[in-house]
């Protein structure tokens, strides 16, 4: 095999994938930020948003997504080969083992979301870095400043990526003005995006920092688990080979010094991630791609490499398997999601359909382009790009809501095996505007005695009261355990807990009383409205509750 047969081998392959594997839910959340090009979103940098508008110009369906996607990995692989530069017939065999057990370096070979243009722009990064280091020319310093900026405007991620590869080498790079050009070309690149993120009050640090965190408790099976995922996430079966190929390493070479700490840091950054947060096995990708370079790196100068080729055999065997499966209708759990948008779209009737979760409804204009998915935020469901394009303005007119938590005549199998309900929803006014405060605490932190009284205030902003006080909505202080659907309290704050008159800057004031007698332990508490007909909305940020004796 030759570096020509090789890229077609990969372009083909991750063609056919494109075209017979339906949309999964992120990926059509990604496609609707395409239909509306900005120099930001809500949870990442622009970059997959332009990829997959460049794809659906091209083509419609799922390949529409994904063309170029597909493109642009073939140029991965090919800088991926230059990197590594294997030359005769046995080094091409191991190199070809190597990459395609890789397996996330596969799944985003043709699934478009933001690791995809990380991928790219992490290889394209090291290649240009390997080559920087021996020439720091006009060429490789542009070449170095446009890799900077591209990283970070495929996902934030790309920051460790520069961190972990820059300063281990940082005696090197500091001493070489060409390096602070590159910077400051990087930075009047990457400008937009700052601006973006300026006037939009920086939303994907408040989520990313933040929100995705709030009520996370920490379990020890949350390292176990990230540990064991990272560990046979790379390379499949090859992990055996990972250990040597750490420590064999040429840390003495810049450019391996660079790529160990890309392996190890981003590794060690997640695992002490994990006391506060969850992790995604997608989230170390940019160390696989370490991973790979060294694991063929040291196996190209081993004597024996049978069970290495064994052993990437039966891995790229069981991803090929992996591959077909995921195509196949009635067997394929991304035919769960095709249906789901297919059958909410058959039976509703409404130009405008709401959902719960931002990928519901993604889901819903993917596979029904003329008409208007919305979101409808409710209890645990978290913030989006929906959010930022404030399209819950829009179900002041009739619509349909699809939920699988409220009951009606009609209904269907749609994701997760669960039955989703079709409810027609008339005269409701938005109000997820509404804000909600909890008054004089300082902490964001109560304690609450059992079966002792603890008195409440709070403000209500932005709120049509008359929809309180003709009993249109209902105004509610929510007690959750560990995550904020997982209700163990509601009282219902009736109109005579208002403070009257209080009137403040379109707002109203609250006074009212809460007893418990849950177990010891801590808890969050909500303000939410309940309008008539639809599900509670959470309109405060949770403040921490600690019962006590």
């Amino acid at each position: 095999m030759n570096i020509r047969i090789f890229l077609i081998t990969v372009f083909i392959l991750n063609l056919l994938q494109g075209i017979f594997t339906p949309i999964i839910d992120d990926e059509a959340y990604y496609w609707l930020w395409s239909t509306k090009l900005d120099f930001g979103y809500f949870d990442h940098p622009p970059m997959i948003a332009l990829w997959i508008y460049l794809s659906d110009l091209i083509f419609d369906a799922e390949i529409g997504a994904r063309f170029v996607t597909i493109l642009f990995n073939t140029i991965t692989a090919f800088l991926f080969w230059k990197i590594l530069e294997p030359k005769s017939k046995k080094e091409i065999t191991l190199f070809s083992i190597t990459y395609f057990s890789l397996i996330f370096v596969q799944i985003f070979s043709f699934i478009s979301t933001p690791d995809a243009p990380l991928l790219f722009f992490t290889v394209a990064y090291l290649y240009v870095l390997k080559n920087y280091i021996k020439n720091q020319s006009v060429v490789w310093t542009t070449f170095l400043g446009i890799c900077f900026a591209g990283l970070m405007y495929s996902k934030y991620h790309g920051i460790l990526v520069l961190l972990f590869t820059l300063v281990p080498i940082l005696n090197f790079v500091i001493k070489k003005p060409t390096f602070y050009a590159a910077v400051v070309l990087s930075l009047i690149l990457y400008s937009p995006h700052f601006y973006w993120l300026y006037q939009n009050n920086f939303p994907p640090i408040s989520y990313h920092f933040v929100d995705r965190s709030a009520e996370q408790v920490f379990s020890i099976t949350q390292p176990l688990v990230y540990i064991l995922t990272a560990i046979l996430g790379a390379a499949g079966l090859l992990f055996f080979y990972i250990g040597s190929a750490l420590r064999n390493a040429n840390k003495s070479d810049l450019f391996q010094k660079s790529v160990f700490w890309l392996v190890l840091g981003p590794f060690l950054f997640f695992l002490i991630s994990t006391i506060k947060d969850t992790t995604q096995a997608q989230w170390l990708l940019i160390s696989y791609i370490g991973i790979g370079i060294l694991l063929f790196g040291y196996i190209r100068n081993q004597k024996n490499t049978k069970l290495f080729e064994i052993l990437g055999g039966v891995t790229i065997g069981l991803m090929l398997v992996g591959r077909i499966v995921i195509t196949i209708p009635h067997v394929s759990p991304f035919y769960e999601t095709k249906t789901f948008g297919e059958l909410s779209g058959e039976l509703s009737h409404t130009e405008i359909v709401a959902f719960e979760k931002y990928q519901e409804a993604s889901i819903f204009q993917f596979y029904n382009q003329d008409r208007q998915g919305v979101v409808y935020r409710t209890l645990g469901n978290r913030n989006s790009q929906f959010s930022l394009w404030d399209t819950e303005s829009l179900l002041n007119q009739p619509f349909t809501y699809i939920t699988p938590w409220m009951e009606s005549g009609l209904a269907f199998e749609g994701l997760k095996k669960k039955d989703y309900f079709i409810n027609p929803i008339d005269n409701y006014t938005p109000i997820h505007h509404t804000e909600a405060i909890f008054l004089d605490i300082e902490t964001n932190e109560v304690e609450l005695h059992r079966n002792t009284p603890k008195s409440f205030k709070i403000q209500l902003n932005d709120i049509d009261i008359s929809l309180l006080k003709e009993n249109k909505v209902k105004l509610s202080l929510f007690i959750t355990k560990d995550q904020q659907y997982n209700i163990v309290d509601e009282i219902h704050i009736p109109m005579d807990k208002m403070v009257n008159p209080y009137e403040i800057k379109n707002g109203f004031r609250f006074d009212f009383d809460y007893s418990t007698n849950l177990e010891f332990g801590n808890y969050s508490a909500y303000i939410g409205l309940s309008p008539n007909g639809l599900i509670a909305k959470y309109q405060s940020k949770p403040l921490k509750i600690i019962v006590t004796e």
